[in-house]
């Protein structure tokens, strides 16, 4: 517990990642990543947390951007995963969560409502069914049919 304070008060950044190196309660590391901005956490933090939950709390609540992203990337849990790439207002951060999803007609979905072209083309090259990439093509409003041609070839 004398870390966790030590990592909380401490207002150098050497002496807090230092606490935070011998943490070993995720709930603390946790807190450590919602609440602080990453000039005040290491993302080794993310790393080292395998519990979903967490992972959960940080993609979804961090205020740092990449460690929204690390969390995401170890996240497991499709309907999250699934609600980030739709509702999060950071393209990189749906970017990141649409990487993980595996439903293919949610990807087609994304690849024709989303407003970012990063995340359109994540979801396009994670859609593997030819019928679905054909059907989005077909739907699509935006130049994408001219991708979906191209690939075709």
């Amino acid at each position: 517990m004398k870390v966790a304070i030590a990592a909380d008060f401490a207002h150098f950044g050497h002496y807090r990642n230092s606490a935070l190196h011998t943490i070993t309660d995720n709930s603390l590391k946790a807190k450590f990543g919602v609440e602080y901005n990453s000039s005040q956490i290491p993302h080794f933090a993310v790393d080292k947390i395998t519990d979903q939950a967490v992972l959960a709390q940080f993609a979804v609540d961090s205020k740092d951007i990449d460690l929204r992203r690390d969390a995401i990337g170890q996240l497991t849990d499709q309907k999250l995963l699934a609600k980030i790439a739709v509702e999060d207002k950071d393209a990189g951060v749906r970017c990141a969560a649409a990487k993980k999803l595996t439903d293919q007609v949610l990807l087609t979905t994304i690849a024709l409502t989303d407003t970012d072209l990063n995340v359109k083309m994540t979801c396009i090259t994670r859609i593997d069914n030819s019928t679905e990439l054909n059907r989005t093509a077909a739907r699509s409003k935006t130049p994408m049919r001219r991708f979906f041609r191209f690939t075709e070839m």
